[in-house]
């Protein structure tokens, strides 16, 4: 059984042991424990990080032929990273960025320092006021210069508290560590020549002014940029707010009150800027689910002359192992109703619609994995399990109908990931599946894999993401071709991630959420344009999830419930907010 189903990965983990790519076999390597007890300094940029984000931990130096790296999970919680197989030497570089869902920096996540390591045990903190040091030493590494490897980092700090005193800045973020560099260029390294109230050594800081609008009377709004310097405001009312300092650059913007958000808005500030942040213009969350739930059936059906969103079976919280539901519920947009429940509890199922029935065929169920296909017709309000069952105990597998048949990808059978397609005519001529790749003459996927998901378009069955058996996630992309009998490779999705949720519009397939290797679920909204065979990347979801349920109603998506972690059989972690996503 692949680890993920088997283990639940927290977003604290707090991170140890870490072992970093090989070192030069010049060098001698050592241990080295990075404290991030500055991380979270009070009001400042770094605690903001949301849930599922990373510290990407790079060690640069003088002797090294390229960085080493490490990317780990982190939250507030973690507080250090070991690190080995670390190159000793002088002033090495430590350079921790924080990462956000989508893997990319966050602009004011960044912290350094630089120190000389020795043998034994090593220790460092990385923090606001070290950062500046480590972006002198980048600055004379990317130089050339030998004073990388001969300046004293003890010294260079020394001049950096210095120069914060002599010119009272306000925030270490504010001093130039690039200009430092410069001038210790110029002078031959002589830091007792470098003159502390030089201000061009400084950045002059910028001011935003931001009119919070639209603001209900019985919310309050936190409002920060993502840039290094300026402070979070909290429990904030409409009016007129001054956020000052912010480093000058070009910065996002961002609004949070309830589930409403606005932002991000990008903001240039080479100088003082105003700009409003109009929270009626914010996405309002909609009804919850009755309950948390991941791992569920669904799709958009007619029941009495509506159109809803049906959201059948799933995994609930706190029940014990294997706890899968056989719950039915169906949202019209505004509200949930309760339907006729599933022949067999079932949660992480293939599943699809066809006319106006919802197909669910496997998953997890109470005894273990099913084989059965049950099918719920919207027309009659009644479920059948007549049709033919899969040939293998599987779970976490996907489906999409073609014309009259079902195609399915089963993901898991028993132990094993699966590379086959399988298919079955819904004209009541077939006895059992028909399987592609039981044969070496069939098509059949590329690339053996679990968890992923998948969607009809024109006529042919696009294939996106999965893990390998080995829990190994993918970014490939195959579509098989029905008529030919042809698989192929199309490009890659820029992220890999398995237990995503696709939705197709106008020849354009919506792959959104998901689960990523350390088993945190992502925000991630990719497009995947079927007629060019390339990529583009949204506004991400309001909250990073899993396996969720998804449908269109009223010309948006609806996005319910799924995992924010991954599921584990007896502790889940599941969600039951509901959010609407615009074309």
């Amino acid at each position: 059984m692949p680890q993920f189903l088997k283990v639940f990965l927290a977003a604290g983990l707090v991170v140890a042991g870490c072992a970093l790519a090989p070192a030069p076999a010049t060098l001698k390597t050592t241990t080295l424990q990075l404290s991030m007890a500055g991380l979270y300094p009070s009001q400042r940029q770094l605690q903001y990080l949301m849930p599922g984000a990373t510290a990407r931990v790079s060690v640069t130096g003088p002797g090294m032929a390229s960085p080493l790296v490490q990317v780990a999970p982190i939250s507030g919680e973690t507080t250090s990273i070991t690190l080995s197989g670390v190159p000793m030497g002088p002033n090495r570089v430590v350079t921790l960025e924080t990462l956000d869902e989508a893997g990319q920096p966050i602009p004011g996540g960044r912290l350094r320092t630089a120190l000389t390591l020795g043998e034994g045990s090593n220790l460092a903190v990385v923090s606001l006021a070290s950062s500046v040091g480590g972006d002198v030493f980048e600055a004379l590494q990317q130089a050339g210069s030998d004073l990388a490897r001969t300046l004293d980092a003890f010294q260079v700090q020394r001049t950096i508290d210095a120069i914060k005193q002599a010119q009272r800045v306000p925030h270490f973020g504010l001093i130039d560590g690039a200009a430092i560099a410069e001038r210790l260029l110029q002078n031959g390294g002589q830091l007792s020549q470098l003159d502390v109230t030089t201000t061009a050594l400084v950045q002059s800081p910028t001011a935003l002014t931001v009119k919070v609008s639209g603001l209900p009377e019985n919310l309050q709004a936190s409002v920060w940029v993502n840039d290094p310097v300026s402070p979070k405001q909290s429990g904030l009312g409409n009016g007129t707010l001054n956020v000052q300092p912010v480093k000058p650059g070009t910065w996002q913007l961002y609004g949070r009150a309830g589930s409403l958000r606005v932002g991000p808005i990008s903001v240039d500030l080479a100088s003082n800027q105003q700009v409003e942040l109009n929270f009626s213009t914010a996405q309002v969350l909609a009804q919850s689910l009755p309950q948390p739930r991941g791992g569920a059936a669904s799709g958009v059906l007619t029941v009495d002359g509506k159109r809803v969103l049906m959201v059948a079976g799933g995994s609930l919280p706190n029940v014990g192992s294997n706890a899968s539901t056989d719950s039915v519920l169906v949202f019209d947009g505004t509200t949930w109703a309760t339907r006729s429940a599933m022949p067999t509890p079932v949660s992480h199922s293939a599943y699809t619609v066809n006319g106006n029935k919802l197909y669910v065929m496997g998953g997890f169920a109470p005894l273990g994995a099913s084989k059965l296909v049950q099918v719920y017709d919207a027309t009659t309000g009644t479920w059948s399990t007549n049709l033919p069952e899969i040939k293998y105990r599987t779970y976490v597998g996907a489906a999409a109908c073609i014309g009259d048949s079902l195609y399915m990808t089963s993901g898991m059978a028993g132990s094993v990931a699966d590379w086959s397609i399988y298919k079955l005519p819904l004209d009541g001529s077939a006895t059992e599946w028909q399987e592609f790749g039981a044969d070496e003459a069939e098509p059949q996927l590329r690339f053996a894999r679990y968890g992923t998901t998948v969607a009809a378009v024109g006529g042919k069955l696009y294939v996106f993401g999965g893990a390998h058996g080995d829990d190994t996630l993918m970014h490939r992309v195959e579509v098989y071709d029905p008529v030919k009998a042809t698989m192929r490779e199309l490009a890659p999705m820029p992220t890999a991630r398995h237990g995503a949720f696709s939705w197709v519009k106008d020849g354009k397939v919506y792959v959104m959420g998901g689960i990523n290797a350390s088993g945190q679920a992502l925000a991630n909204v990719e497009v995947y344009d079927v007629a060019t065979d390339t990529w583009s990347v949204r506004p991400m979801l309001k909250e990073a999830r899993g396996h969720a349920a998804v449908g269109e109603l009223n010309g948006k998506l609806v996005i319910a419930g799924g995992n924010d972690g991954y599921f584990a059989y007896d502790d889940v972690s599941l969600r039951a907010s509901v959010e609407t996503l615009a074309f």
